[in-house]
């Protein structure tokens, strides 16, 4: 899982790429993508917790009204 940077080392990187739009661009892109790809992960975990809870009810036949 990547690991998100963080936040103070972000703001350095953003206000050493002040005067430099190029690679204040860059710097968001590659912040952009890393929180996409963690959050991709995320997505992927909730629905791989939801199966298993989800088995684990039917096993215990357990069935959830709302």
């Amino acid at each position: 899982m990547p690991k998100e940077q963080p936040i103070e080392e972000w703001v350095s990187d953003i206000t050493i790429s002040h005067n430099n739009h190029a690679k204040a661009i860059e710097v968001l892109e590659l912040r952009g993508r890393s929180l996409k790809e963690i959050s991709d992960m995320h997505e992927a975990e909730i629905v791989t917790l939801r199966g298993a809870i989800n088995l684990l009810m039917d096993k215990l036949d357990i069935t959830l009204e709302g």
